[in-house]
């Protein structure tokens, strides 16, 4: 039977310690109205869900209980929730258990300062099948922290995405990350109690929620800035993203942050990144913008890329390429020591010479231009000495005022 409880046009729904059962859907919302569901309990809940909402305000939802029915399979999360103006701080205390998806599914933009808790089912954000759309059309909506806004992830918190491709408020082809951070992102998790970002198919943090064999990158990009955005990412995880951490402007400080099994570990077409941390099996490691551009460094010094050799391994893919700093790098994950390379390892991502090349070239056309006056010189051509005297002089003065510098 059901919806059991519906609500549209300007509706408003409070429903508070109730129980409801056995119901196709417990809650169903596409409703300018105020939305309250407090401390209610939905059983017999099938696969579709209990509660599903879509609405342009900040819905309360605190300390409700969901029971999946023994019949149910994993096709979507307990709760669904888009909100244009969502309130973490609301949205609190929500268990769900049984066969099916059990987990708090949200999206739209952040409407409030406020935290997404560590609670006892994980958080999911990307794909949607819900109001005002079928349930057989998927639109992915993400989780956008505007400018003037802080969103803050409590340390053990688990966020899982769900779907590829990318994210946009108004397309069905979209490119924006799942949490698409204009404002501030603070996301400082513990050695002890990391914060996860994977996949709705990793079984192996947050409960079963998907196949249980994730691929590497098959949902995000996962964390992105644009605009003046800023991000505080310390002690945390992502794994199975097509980009972990995708940058097109903003500022980040990435430290103890393990990035696995991505397409790309680190896109910067626009930020300026400070990372440590670990990346192991993804595709590839970082991309920025070429060297000598202000628009876009990564600093990925004292990191792991996943082998003692660092981003440039014999007899393999380089990891990095364009303005990223990889050395001193670490030889392990224990980053109990560390080792040296060049810092303008990496090439530019478009092939174009970088600093360290230009220097090579020109000491190699220096070179052979003093060797040649040096033969002149040698066969009487008092002109060619003086060539070799000034160059010298211009020489030792060059590295005098870079000492000073």
């Amino acid at each position: 039977w059901g919806p059991a409880v519906g609500a549209a046009g300007s509706g408003s729904i409070d429903l508070e310690h109730a129980n409801v059962a056995y119901a196709s859907t417990g809650v169903s919302a596409n409703t300018s109205g105020s939305m309250t569901l407090v401390d209610d309990a939905f059983s017999g809940v099938p696969s579709s869900g209990a509660v599903s909402m879509w609405l342009p305000n900040a819905p309360k939802v605190e300390g409700n209980s969901v029971v999946f029915d023994p019949s149910a399979s994993l096709s979507e999360p307990a709760y669904r929730i888009y909100s244009e103006a969502l309130d973490p701080g609301l949205l609190t205390g929500n268990t769900s258990s049984g066969p099916g998806i059990n987990a708090m599914q949200i999206g739209g933009s952040i409407g409030a300062n406020g935290t997404l808790a560590s609670q006892a089912i994980p958080w999911v954000i990307g794909e949607f099948s819900t109001y005002p759309y079928s349930n057989t059309t998927y639109y992915c909506k993400p989780v956008i922290v505007p400018s003037g806004q802080t969103l803050t992830i409590a340390s053990g918190a688990v966020i899982k995405g769900k779907g590829s491709g990318g994210c946009d408020t108004s397309t069905t082809d979209p490119s924006d990350s799942f949490i698409d951070v204009e404002g501030s992102l603070d996301a400082v998790g513990t050695s002890g109690s990391p914060i996860t970002f994977t996949s709705i198919n990793d079984n192996s943090v947050g409960g079963t929620t998907g196949s249980g064999a994730p691929n590497a990158g098959e949902w995000g990009p996962a964390v992105g800035a644009a605009g003046s955005g800023s991000i505080d990412l310390e002690h945390a995880k992502l794994s199975y993203a097509s980009s972990a951490l995708n940058f097109s402007a903003g500022s980040a400080l990435l430290s103890a942050v393990a990035i696995s099994h991505s397409g790309t570990a680190i896109d910067d077409t626009g930020g300026t990144i400070s990372f440590r941390g670990s990346l192991i099996d993804d595709s590839y490691g970082v991309r920025a913008c070429d060297w000598g551009s202000e628009s876009c460094t990564v600093d990925a010094a004292y990191s792991y890329w996943g082998s003692s050799e660092g981003a440039f391994p014999k007899g393999a893919a380089s990891l990095a390429c364009g303005a990223v700093t990889t050395s001193p790098y670490l030889p392990s994950e224990s980053g109990e020591t560390s080792a040296e390379g060049s810092v303008f390892g990496s090439s530019n991502c478009d092939e174009s010479p970088t600093p360290s090349q230009e220097l090579t070239s020109a000491e190699q056309a220096y070179g052979e231009h003093l060797a040649s006056e040096e033969i002149r010189c040698g066969e009487g051509f008092e002109e060619a000495c003086k060539v070799i005297k000034q160059t010298e002089e211009c020489l030792n003065a060059a590295t005098t005022l870079a000492q000073e510098s």
